[in-house]
């Protein structure tokens, strides 16, 4: 009698733990920028509907299924002229794929905040038989966001060139005019500028 009330109760406060868990990981979840690409996709709307359909043990399934979505997957897109796979967690920002993992510095490091453009990159998505880009914050942007589409960096906007890449005529404007400043922004308003003319009619 003793031992099956203390199996009920130490079930009792299994399940309550795991419930706090698995709130605690939601919450995770959809406090980081990954909350934003799980949004676009019907998998958490299918997942919990099946999870509420389960008699017993939704709870820890539900944990199972927020560690899935923290550590990401493994998927392909275009970076620059080359094709990618990647197995990262998809709440990773852009900027730190970029520079701690593929060493493209180009993109700089600011405000992490979406506020200064340093960091700006190119992201191009399909609209209908074209690529539309348009010009994005890096440290804003999860790597889940670049499932299927094409990332393009400072690094590939130079035309090849005979001694290596050469200008492009945005830069080469910049250079002409004198526009450069310091320097560390540069960068980001050639991205900005690219998008804009490529946005245009």
């Amino acid at each position: 009698m003793r031992s099956a009330r203390a199996g009920r109760s130490f079930f009792k406060s299994l399940t309550e733990a795991l419930r706090t868990a698995c709130m605690v990981l939601m919450l995770i979840a959809g406090s980081t920028v990954l909350g934003h690409f799980l949004a676009v996709t019907r998998i958490p709307m299918i997942a919990s509907e099946w999870v509420v359909a389960l008699p017993v043990n939704r709870h820890l399934i539900m944990v199972f299924i927020a560690f899935i979505y923290l550590l990401g997957g493994s998927f392909l897109f275009l970076l620059n002229d080359a094709e990618e796979q990647i197995t990262l967690p998809s709440g990773l920002a852009v900027l730190d794929l970029l520079r701690r993992e593929r060493r493209l510095t180009g993109s700089r490091e600011g405000c992490r905040e979406g506020d200064c453009g340093a960091c700006l990159v190119l992201l191009g998505e399909p609209a209908g038989r074209a690529l539309r880009y348009r010009a994005v914050n890096s440290c804003l942007l999860p790597v889940g966001e670049l499932a299927g589409r094409h990332l393009v960096t400072i690094e590939g906007l130079n035309p090849p060139g005979l001694a290596g890449p050469a200008l492009n005529a945005i830069q080469q404007s910049f250079v002409d005019e004198g526009a450069t400043q310091c320097g560390f922004c540069t960068p980001g308003f050639i991205v900005a500028l690219t998008g804009h003319f490529l946005a245009g009619p």
